[in-house]
């Protein structure tokens, strides 16, 4: 069963909490500034990935930029309609899907544009910051989780 707790291991106690002196935080100067430590990260960017896996057939799109591709477009050719789309931390990005699809993912992505023709099952966009997605042909159904300024078009 349960272990008993003597007084002194009970911390609630008016007199473990006097007893006891309290630590002092002091205040250390740090060298880098918080700014500086903001534009070091923003440096290290992963390298940007565009390839299809015939393992489940996935499309995986993950850090794309506005610079990592021609005119700041990338353009997927989809062959098989069973094919999905998955795409992850793509900045400033615009990404063109070309042809039917299975379903289409948008992951932690900010400013990232998405247009593509129809997608069979479903468009999920998840931890998104000011995306917008087209859909030119038919999407039954799109979710959209944990994101801030999604617009979407939607044909007729």
């Amino acid at each position: 069963g349960l272990k008993k707790v003597s007084r002194d291991q009970q911390t609630w106690r008016k007199e473990y909490k006097a007893s006891k002196p309290t630590p002092v935080a002091t205040p250390v100067p740090s060298a880098v500034k918080p700014s500086q430590v903001k534009a070091n990260q923003k440096t290290t960017t992963a390298t940007p990935v565009c390839k299809f896996q015939s393992l489940g057939s996935k499309w995986i799109v993950e850090h794309q930029t506005k610079t990592s591709n021609p005119n700041g477009l990338c353009t997927i050719e989809i062959k098989n309609p069973k094919e999905q789309v998955y795409i992850y931390k793509c900045e400033e990005a615009t990404i063109q899907i070309k042809g039917k699809l299975k379903s289409v993912v948008l992951d932690s992505c900010k400013k990232a544009n998405l247009v593509f023709e129809t997608a069979i099952s479903s468009c999920e966009v998840v931890n998104c910051k000011r995306v917008q997605i087209q859909a030119t042909g038919i999407c039954p159904s799109f979710s959209i989780d944990k994101t801030d300024g999604c617009l979407t078009y939607i044909s007729e």
